[in-house]
């Protein structure tokens, strides 16, 4: 059985895409983890469909044994 875990991330200039890309890029260096199986960083999908919810910045999906 699996543990799975999903993070969502929301920065405090939201207009900085510096910011952003170092988010990423500082979760990106957490695929190596050993005890994670499977991890995936996704954004805001980019449509204005009422049901979904684009205030994060990012988020992190982890799948651990």
């Amino acid at each position: 059985m699996a543990f799975i875990h999903h993070v969502y991330f929301w920065l405090k200039n939201p207009d900085n895409k510096e910011e952003q890309e170092a988010l990423i890029a500082g979760l990106k260096k957490l695929a190596p983890v050993e005890s994670l199986r499977f991890s995936q960083i996704g954004i805001p999908a980019p449509t204005d469909r009422p049901v979904i919810d684009r205030t994060y910045h990012a988020s992190l999906l982890c799948v651990f044994d």
